[in-house]
């Protein structure tokens, strides 16, 4: 099995803030990673407290439930002017009546003075979700002068029952799901975010016979072709195959689907990584249709219709029972068998831990079991830090203890990843700017990059091979601030 994981060290990290030193220049470095801040015996002059000021801060909002569950908290990075290394930082809701449930960890205060950081979770609140704003007020405060900068909180559903899923993408403070669920045929694809932890007991994204999963294609029907690129061929009508139709072809995904008649085994189709959705290739596809006997045209068995895709993406712990998003089953028809249904895509995110009981993708059979027209097997994509799943591809994770505050230039990367797979490597930094890496390849299975870091918050990333920065589940990131 293939294995892949991104673990950033630091060697001899420090949170102790030296008075002793400050930077020269501006304290925001330089845009393509250079160290215009490289540090100068020069001694500190205690700011002047009275003129203290925030100017900006990073990232723009917090959502409930970072920190929780063995999630990263949020890392509040504010630029600004005078700040001390004895400063505080207390956040409040803005109006009164608000709620905000927030714990604060170490103030660290850059020694060129002109940024600080503070992690901060954002504790579930029962009381409040669907995407309410609370507005924030920061407050710094030393030698008893303040100054303030505004700040929001985005309180964040529970999901607690299949039934509260939404028709698209939604993230929640938490998902806990006791009792086994099904997403139903027919509809958009799947994902669950969540911004703590997701424990799930069976979860399906099954097709059922011609009604395709969730995100899943349709199979063909009488008379027509399976739906997407890899749809299963149609069989032959008994006019043109010697008196006696051909069975459809099942779908192709990652295999080649089973061939009915001659070639009509749907092609191998996507990408292993599956860098975008909107590539159509990245889908179950469904099963082609069973040709005809000669008095009853369109009486061939209906395609199987593809698998849904399924993504659960937890910034903490993902914890489940089976998974499965499987093809359909062709029919049998009174003519020849309609083609099996590829099986789906299944996507495991977590930054941190990955305990999942089993993940069965198996394309649909054709329209008997006797038959050799079955639809391919489905994906199974995981980013984890720590856990796996039998025969998925190992997608991109950074390391569990990668700081969230840090005073060094630089984090040594140590990439284990199949032989020449490259991962893009990009940083975005507090101004905005985006910085694209070297690629990180090896064909030994390790490479090491040292990566630079910019004064303020920084946003590491590593996309996957064929993926784009702009593109989310192309990507594995982190948030960490750089105090020097």
């Amino acid at each position: 099995m293939q294995q892949i994981l991104v673990l950033v060290l630091l060697a001899s990290c420090s949170l102790i803030y030296d008075p002793s030193k400050i930077h020269a220049g501006d304290g925001r470095g330089s845009d393509d990673g250079g160290f215009a801040d490289a540090p100068v015996d020069t001694p500190y002059v205690t700011a002047d407290p009275s003129m203290v000021h925030a100017s900006d801060l990073q990232p723009p909002v917090i959502y409930e439930g970072q920190g929780v569950d063995n999630s990263r908290p949020a890392v509040l990075t504010i630029r600004g002017v005078n700040f001390a290394s004895g400063a505080t930082v207390a956040i409040a809701p803005t109006h009164a009546g608000d709620i905000a449930d927030l714990t604060l960890g170490m103030v660290v205060v850059a020694a060129d003075a002109n940024s600080l950081a503070v992690p901060i979770t954002a504790n579930i609140m029962t009381t409040l979700g669907a995407g309410v704003g609370v507005p924030l007020t920061i407050t710094i405060t030393e030698a008893g002068f303040t100054t303030t900068i505004a700040w929001t909180e985005v309180a964040l559903d529970e999901l607690t029952a299949v039934t509260q899923l939404p028709p698209t993408q939604q993230r929640y403070s938490r998902v806990a799901l006791a009792a086994a669920g099904s997403l139903p045929t027919g509809g958009p694809r799947v994902t669950i975010h969540s911004m703590s932890s997701i424990s799930l007991a069976a979860f399906h994204a099954d097709a059922l016979t011609t009604a395709p999963g969730a995100g899943g294609c349709n199979g063909g029907p009488p008379l027509a072709l399976g739906a997407c690129p890899g749809d299963g061929g149609a069989g032959a009508d008994a006019a043109s195959a010697a008196g006696v139709p051909t069975p459809g072809g099942g779908a192709g995904f990652s295999a080649k689907g089973g061939d009915g008649g001659p070639g009509t085994g749907g092609p191998i189709v996507g990408d292993r990584y599956v860098a975008s959705y909107g590539d159509p290739a990245n889908v179950a596809s469904g099963g082609g249709n069973g040709g005809s006997t000669y008095l009853l045209p369109g009486n061939g068995g209906s395609g199987g219709a593809g698998g849904g895709t399924l993504e659960l993406h937890a910034e903490g712990d993902l914890t489940t029972a089976a998974l499965t998003a499987l093809g359909g089953a062709g029919t049998a028809g009174t003519g020849a068998t309609g083609g099996g249904g590829a099986g789906g895509l299944v996507i495991l995110r977590t930054g941190h831990t990955l305990a999942v009981a089993s993940v069965d993708v198996t394309g649909g059979l054709g329209g008997s079991s006797l038959a050799t027209n079955a639809g391919s097997p489905g994906r199974v994509r995981v980013d984890a830090a720590l856990g796996s799943v039998a025969s998925a591809q190992q997608g991109p994770a950074f390391a569990i203890f990668t700081p969230v505050i840090t005073d060094q230039h630089t984090l040594a990367i140590d990439l284990r990843l199949p032989s020449q797979i490259a991962f893009k490597l990009s940083r975005l930094d507090q101004r905005g700017v985006l910085v694209y890496l070297p690629d990180v390849m090896s064909g030994t299975g390790t490479a090491t990059v040292d990566v630079p870091l910019i004064n303020g918050w920084n946003k590491l990333c590593l996309t996957v091979p064929g993926g784009l920065y702009e593109d989310d589940i192309a990507n594995e990131c982190i948030e960490l601030a750089f105090m020097n």
